[in-house]
């Protein structure tokens, strides 16, 4: 699989300057440091290249403001060709496998070498803000790694060796995770069992209703191909390329997201659609289903998990539940 772009090298010449006197003179950092860098030495979030030696193909900085609902983390600009060298394991070609035990992606993913993984995923609400689910024997104090919470297990807790647990609190989490190793073991506090994180993952085309959604035992993370569809003033339609069958009709899911949350979180995909050159894309959410009928047009959007009704585009329960790869 690819591997995942979990350091980069700054190009301005204040950040340089800083990381030469302040960081032993490594210039390579990760997503976190650079956030902690902007805007006094990091000027703008595309300023940053590739840290493979010998490759300098342009790197993003998503989520690099300080008010971004979503961590920080490298991507690869949109470019017509690959930029990197031959072999890069950090290029969009590169097809090998990274082993969990690999010094790539080392520190984003140090922690599932020797501790439990726990989702925080939880049947009929999804993520929510300042999220902190644990089990009654678990200490409430929360530790933060990352994007991941960490909490020690108390002394009667039962699971394998009194490990650290590091929750996953949230979809990025999750995807990230995912899209790494789709075989890592994880907690699901719904099932209470172990599973291959790639069980809690399901096409677009599985996702309910909300009416439908109260017979689940189960919650799922739903995944599909989509891209941006139509702007209207503020807001922007991400629509799924595929159609699902609901109630024996077929329907496009689509919904509106801010397009100034866009620009903020994922910029590169909000430049490619201000410039008229907009691509597919991997999103994912964990939202139910609603029909709504609107000017004579019947459309499937994502509605609530609270009650049954069409998210607006700046909900923070839209946000926190839909992530875009």
């Amino acid at each position: 699989m690819t591997g995942l772009i979990d350091k980069a090298i700054p190009t301005d010449e204040e950040a340089i300057s800083y990381l030469k006197s302040n960081n032993n003179g490594n210039l390579t950092i990760t997503a976190h440091f650079a956030k902690k860098l902007y805007p006094d030495y990091i000027k703008g979030n595309k300023h940053f290249i590739c840290p493979t030696s010998g490759c300098n193909a342009p790197i993003t900085c998503r989520s690099i403001r300080h008010d971004s609902l979503n961590s920080p983390t490298f991507q690869n600009q949109k470019t017509s060709e690959n930029l990197h060298i031959e072999g890069c394991t950090r290029g969009p070609d590169y097809k090998g496998d990274i082993s969990i035990n690999g010094e790539e992606n080392e520190d984003k993913f140090k922690h599932i070498k020797n501790d439990e993984l726990v989702s925080d995923l939880i049947l009929g609400r999804g993520f929510v803000e300042d999220q902190k689910v644990g089990t009654q024997n678990e200490n409430s104090q929360l530790k933060k790694e990352s994007k991941y919470n960490s909490t020690k297990i108390s002394k009667n807790e039962s699971l394998k060796n009194k490990k650290v647990r590091n929750h996953l609190g949230t979809l990025q989490s999750h995807v990230e995770l995912y899209e790494y190793n789709e075989n890592e073991r994880i907690f699901s506090q719904t099932s209470k069992k172990f599973i291959p994180i790639k069980f809690m993952f399901k096409s677009i085309s599985n996702n309910k209703l909300f009416k439908d959604i109260k017979s689940n035992k189960y919650i799922f993370i739903y995944y599909g191909k989509a891209y941006l569809n139509k702007q209207e003033d503020d807001k922007v339609r991400i629509q799924f390329k595929n159609s699902v069958r609901i109630n024996q009709e077929r329907f496009k899911p689509s919904f509106f997201i801010e397009l100034s949350y866009l620009e903020n979180e994922y910029s590169e995909i909000y430049e490619e659609f201000i410039n008229g050159d907009a691509s597919l894309f991997n999103i994912y959410t964990t939202l139910p289903f609603i029909i709504k009928e609107n000017n004579d047009q019947t459309y499937l959007n994502l509605s609530s998990f609270v009650k049954e009704n069409v998210l607006f585009h700046t909900d923070e329960e839209l946000k926190r539940n839909i992530y875009i790869s």
